[in-house]
């Protein structure tokens, strides 16, 4: 799926992208495609070309109405001196006797249509593509160009639509794989798959003993009891499964020796709460992982202050009462936690007191992570104590404010042996539904968050998402990354108003373009959009 950049919501076919948008208008002669690594921009690239290399004769519309299509990568045009030496230098046999000059005839002669894919990949000294995108050469010849989000923005004037590729929903991705299977004239049936499970021989003494089972909004699922589980099973995790489903999965495992047990967003009744509740009783259980969006899971605190070799803890917890706020706090004072995770908690006082209150003491935690709703939650008082712990991971994804960050940016300077870092702000989350975009965290406060993470020498996995970035923090962000030398995961995903420039920005790019596994991503939550499907 495409999204238009700057009208209302249509959509339009890719047959239709060389075609008026409305009656009237004009054929689009330069048009801009913006989407994230992955999301099938160069798929599109592809598509066309071999779309116009099958035209038939008589057929002369969209993409076959041109003469020629010339299909590069942006880095083809670097170290070129002509758009003429770079065609022959990458899509000519080295033996074709034409010279540039003539080929540049051929070009200004013909009605061409250039795609060019990667700008961003290739979008630095790179003085051809940007006078061909500046209309400085070839200027009535036709162009795509494609780019992750963000890189042309001080550009967008030279191009006539701007276009922005948005992953498959569900419906989509079911649709894709029928017409895929039907193409291949694959069964779409689960027989296959059963006799795939079969052959893993999941909880055999010599082969895979832990098992995560995902509900498949695709695929038919496998009734549990067709799944061969045998008896040394050790872990099972069961994610999105009706109530039916979920107990009967449950029952199955209720013999086996687990040390591993999660459920998550799976529909809980009675039976289900029952099943769940006797396999707690298993003293032998080292990973308890119970999450739901809208279901308490207070109730089995109790069978939790039981577990003596518990190490991992990832919880959804509303209102508890007196009983679960005790059981709670043994479980904190046993100090056996290395991971917590609090998913769409309720952080009333109580929770806040419980956990602020036993950061001392828990010595062995190594990992605390918290997630909640779109709402905001009062948990500074959680985040004001977290440098009593002794971190080697930490993760939120709240709504944040300045406080917030203040204190994470405090607590991140006494964790010297931090090794992975993730912070999501989710306030831009709230602009989705009515499009006015909400910045809760000023340039102050990010800029000693960035000062402060520049201090953890030991840090591999950096995650940064929704944080606002202007051109002033680009040399601060750049000293805060080289000064990480163990870093080799850092993930950008940044919102911007017209405090970010193309020029700004570019030393930070330029600096992520050389790195192995960093990524900058622009969320473009300021453009409006508009759908196009890619059929």
């Amino acid at each position: 799926m495409f999204s238009f950049a700057y009208s209302e919501e249509t959509q339009i076919s890719t047959d239709q992208l060389f075609e008026p948008i409305k009656e009237g208008q004009k054929i689009p002669k330069r048009l801009l495609i913006e989407g994230n690594p992955g999301n099938g921009k160069s798929t599109i690239c592809d598509w066309l070309a071999y779309k116009w290399s099958q035209l038939s004769n008589g057929e002369m519309r969209g993409i076959c109405s041109f003469d020629l299509v010339i299909y590069l990568h942006a880095k083809h045009l670097k170290d070129q001196t002509t758009i003429a030496d770079a065609i022959k230098s990458h899509l000519l046999p080295e033996d074709f006797d034409i010279s540039s000059c003539r080929l540049t005839e051929v070009l200004k002669a013909k009605y061409v249509l250039f795609i060019v894919d990667g700008f961003d990949e290739a979008c630095s000294e790179n003085p051809l593509l940007e006078q061909l995108i500046e209309r400085k050469i070839l200027r009535h010849t036709n162009i795509l160009l494609t780019s992750r989000p963000g890189f042309l923005q001080e550009k967008l004037k030279y191009f006539d639509l701007i276009f922005e590729v948005e992953d498959y929903d569900e419906q989509q991705q079911l649709k894709h794989i029928e017409r895929f299977a039907e193409h291949q004239k694959l069964p779409m049936n689960n027989n296959h798959l059963k006799s795939s499970l079969h052959a893993l021989r999941i909880g055999q003494a010599d082969s895979t003993k832990n098992v995560e089972i995902i509900k498949s909004s695709v695929c038919k699922d496998i009734a549990p009891p067709a799944l061969p589980f045998g008896d040394d099973l050790r872990g099972i995790s069961l994610m999105k499964y009706d109530k039916g489903s979920t107990r009967r999965f449950l029952e199955i495992v209720s013999k086996k020796p687990l040390i591993e047990l999660g459920v998550v967003g799976c529909d809980l009744d009675d039976r289900c709460k029952r099943c769940l509740s006797n396999l707690l009783l298993n003293r032998d259980l080292q990973s308890v992982i119970l999450v739901s969006n809208s279901q308490h899971m207070g109730r089995f605190l109790g069978r939790l202050t039981g577990l003596d070799k518990l190490q991992k803890l990832h919880i959804s917890l509303k209102e508890m009462d007196q009983a679960e706020r005790q059981n709670l706090e043994k479980i904190m004072k046993n100090n056996t936690l290395q991971e917590l995770c609090l998913f769409h908690c309720e952080y009333f006082a109580d929770l806040c007191n419980i956990l602020s209150n036993h950061f001392s003491r828990m010595t062995a935690l190594r990992y605390f992570y918290v997630v909640n709703s779109i709402d905001f939650q009062p948990i500074n008082r959680i985040l004001c104590n977290l440098h009593l712990l002794r971190l080697q991971k930490f993760e939120i994804r709240c709504v944040l404010n300045d406080d917030n960050l203040n204190a994470i940016t405090g607590d991140i300077r006494s964790w010297s042996n931090l090794q992975a870092l993730v912070i999501h702000d989710r306030s831009h989350d709230l602009s989705f539904a009515d499009n006015n975009v909400r910045i809760s965290l000023t340039e102050g406060a990010v800029r000693l968050l960035i000062k402060a993470i520049a201090s953890c020498r030991s840090l591999k996995t950096l995650v940064l998402h929704g944080l606002q970035i202007q051109d002033r923090l680009i040399p601060e962000l750049c000293k805060m990354l080289k000064s990480l030398i163990q870093l080799t995961n850092f993930k950008l995903s940044y919102i911007h108003d017209g405090t970010l420039t193309e020029e700004g920005f570019m030393p930070l790019q330029q600096f992520v373009d050389q790195r192995v596994g960093f990524n900058c991503i622009d969320h473009k939550t300021f453009v409006k959009k508009m759908r196009l499907e890619v059929k």
